[in-house]
């Protein structure tokens, strides 16, 4: 359960209320403090003077452990869903092989499952900790991990490039070291007949 309350600033306010303020003006900032569903402790701001605005973001606080950016307002918002029909329709238009366009629909459609538990909808919702989350959740090899999110962080930087987010929160995941093993050339039955044709 969270808490709602004013950080009153001293030197302008000298209200001990928990929600007004006496600079009726300018009011002091709002911040939340308490423990999430998740059972994670949280204190910080709410990043608004509105009372009723920080009492919804402190909703979302509480049951998801993040308070949703809104996007700028020259910024169009777009859904995860529509990302994906734009980014998978410019790739083949490139004409990238199938293999590659397939790499891209599978990483959508976890993407797209993994957002809606989260309750994440827009892109621009997509923040660093939320993609390392993501991350977390790919039981694959190293070199296919290191692929994967390479291929996530094309993702977001196309949707830099539209100009619907701000920033690439992708490229400061931290690199995959990949584990490169030698590969034989023959199966381990396919060497034993060359031995043994060898020896005969």
């Amino acid at each position: 359960m969270l808490t709602v309350y004013r950080r009153h600033t001293e030197a302008k306010c000298s209200s001990t209320d928990s929600q007004h303020c006496t600079d009726k003006r300018r009011p002091c900032p709002i911040w939340a403090r308490g423990t999430t569903e998740a059972g994670t402790y949280v204190r910080q701001p709410l990043k608004t003077r509105d009372w009723a605005k920080a009492q919804d973001r402190a909703r979302d606080l509480e049951a998801t452990g993040r308070i949703p950016t809104p996007a700028p307002a020259n910024v169009q918002r777009v859904t995860i869903e529509m990302l994906k029909d734009h980014v998978i329709r410019n790739k083949q238009t490139e004409n990238l092989a199938y293999g590659t366009i397939k790499k891209y629909k599978t990483i959508f459609r976890e993407l797209v499952e993994f957002a809606k538990i989260k309750g994440i909808r827009y892109v621009d919702e997509l923040d660093l900790v939320t993609l390392q989350d993501f991350r977390n959740t790919w039981k694959v090899q190293s070199l296919a991990k290191s692929i994967k999110q390479g291929n996530l962080q094309s993702i977001l930087k196309f949707a830099l490039t539209q100009k619907w987010i701000t920033e690439n929160p992708a490229t400061s995941l931290g690199k995959i070291k990949v584990h490169r093993t030698q590969q034989l050339p023959f199966t381990d039955d396919e060497m034993s007949r060359i031995f043994e044709s060898r020896a005969g």
